[in-house]
């Protein structure tokens, strides 16, 4: 009997799984940029800031969705294989010993656009369903 009352909850949360897992991401670069594909590894070394220039030499400006960011939350998984508090953990040991700072966090894929596409080096994430023709969509190879 208690269960009768439980389903309405299970299938609002279910519901709620299958639409965070259907968000997808698209890697997104400067239109200048030559680059066509790159493996999660090889953008997950990036997004950490271990690569600093692209291959022609020009310096990599990264970019983040903001730590809040359902998006940030899946690309740090496909990409990172771990979770935002993780990747919030790497960089704060990264500053503690300054070593380094963490990628600029932007609060939309707007911001996103706009920063990749008047900076030559940029790249950054934005949802696969924001459509975008001012920048160069990166594929990721598995």
């Amino acid at each position: 009997m208690r269960l009768a009352y439980l389903r309405p909850l299970f299938l609002v949360v279910f519901a709620a799984i299958g639409r965070a897992q259907s968000e997808r991401f698209s890697l997104v670069v400067h239109p200048s940029n030559p680059i066509e594909s790159i493996s999660p590894e090889e953008a997950s070394r990036i997004f950490l800031k271990q690569v600093k220039t692209w291959p022609m030499g020009l310096p990599i400006e990264v970019v983040d969705q903001h730590a809040d960011s359902k998006l940030r939350a899946i690309f740090s998984r496909a990409v990172h294989g771990r979770s935002v508090p993780a990747i919030k953990s790497h960089w704060h040991k990264k500053i503690f010993t300054g070593r380094g700072l963490p990628p600029t966090e932007l609060k939309s894929d707007v911001e996103v656009i706009r920063f990749v596409s008047s900076h030559p080096g940029g790249i950054g994430y934005i949802s696969s369903r924001t459509s975008t023709h001012t920048l160069k969509i990166v594929r990721l190879e598995r």
